[in-house]
């Protein structure tokens, strides 16, 4: 039987609706959220990047306490050089405190802390997640629900973090080691390059096809390798909507990512002078209030964003 112009029109156009409509409801319902909940959803992602910012900064003051010998050899040593009053003493003072056994002791402890915050504030930022979740049931974040969730989240989200950590890894060990054996082997670097392009277009394509992951795995409450699993049908059944959806949500974060910048420019350019006026105060002020000023502009991200990733997942998941 052959088919008239009129029946191809319209299974196309059945077609388009079908890739369209999963984007359409996630942004319909989140305009929708937003207008209900969104000042809401806002403080309940400000409590969860306040709590972190918090940890960063007493990370940031506990590690200057403890290099603060050497960063005041260092800055001495930038500003004698500026001013043109290079002194070799203050060179070779510095270069003996970096190598000094104290210097090597105090590397290693510095990256245990910075490896704990980080086991410590990785599960709280998939608290978001169900922030999203809870708001969407017209209810809130309270803190003891933050600490249930934390404490619910904690060892799924670590484990899901190796997991990811050990995959990524195995994507990208070819090129790593191509590149560790092959510094006098022209041969290994050239596979190094060609493998480790191989390995970033399929980091690419593994993100891309886990990207629901997180959800189903603080959500749903599914294990690590299951969340991964179910991420990965989701978007084998969806590619086209999913990536049409992916294009869309990276021009909107850009688009807000620049209007945030130019709202917080001229804070920047206050922290700036205060490095000016005193290189080592102004620093550690610079890298505190950056925190701050991160914590409230990603807050003001993920309401806009969070929520059409939620709702896409949901429509696509048939909820």
């Amino acid at each position: 039987m052959v088919k008239t112009t009129k029946d191809v029109s319209s299974n196309t156009e059945v077609k388009k609706d079908g890739v369209t409509s999963s984007i359409s409801v996630a942004f319909d319902k989140t305009i929708e959220l937003i207008k209900k909940n969104g000042f809401g959803l806002f403080v309940d992602l400000l409590k969860i990047n306040a709590i972190a910012a918090l940890i960063g900064i007493a990370l940031l003051v506990i590690l200057a306490i403890l290099w603060l010998p050497i960063l005041d050899k260092l800055f001495n040593f930038i500003i004698s050089a500026e001013n043109g009053n290079y002194d070799p003493t203050i060179y070779s003072e510095f270069l003996k405190l970096i190598i000094s056994p104290d210097t090597m002791g105090l590397l290693i402890i510095s990256t245990i802390i910075v490896m704990a915050v980080s086991i410590a504030t990785t599960p709280l930022s998939y608290i978001q997640y169900n922030a999203v979740d809870l708001r969407a049931k017209n209810s809130s974040l309270s803190i003891g629900s933050l600490i249930s969730q934390f404490q619910q989240n904690f060892i799924p989200v670590i484990s899901y973090t190796i997991l990811i950590s050990v995959i990524m890894l195995g994507l990208f060990v070819i090129p790593i080691l191509s590149f560790i054996f092959g510094v006098t082997n022209p041969i290994l670097m050239l596979v190094g390059l060609g493998t480790g392009l191989i390995s970033v277009i399929a980091s690419i394509i593994f993100m891309f096809l886990i990207q629901f992951s997180p959800y189903e795995l603080v959500i749903k409450r599914k294990g690590p390798l299951e969340s991964l699993k179910s991420s990965y049908g989701l978007v084998k059944s969806n590619v086209g909507s999913t990536f049409l959806f992916d294009i869309m949500i990276f021009v909107l974060s850009i688009v807000v990512s620049i209007v945030l910048s130019i709202i917080t420019y001229p804070a920047q350019l206050v922290l700036q002078l205060g490095v000016l006026i005193n290189p080592l105060v102004g620093y550690l002020g610079y890298f505190g209030a950056t925190i701050i000023l991160e914590a409230l502009t990603n807050s003001i991200l993920l309401t806009l964003l969070l929520p059409l990733f939620y709702f896409f997942w949901k429509k696509i998941s048939g909820e």
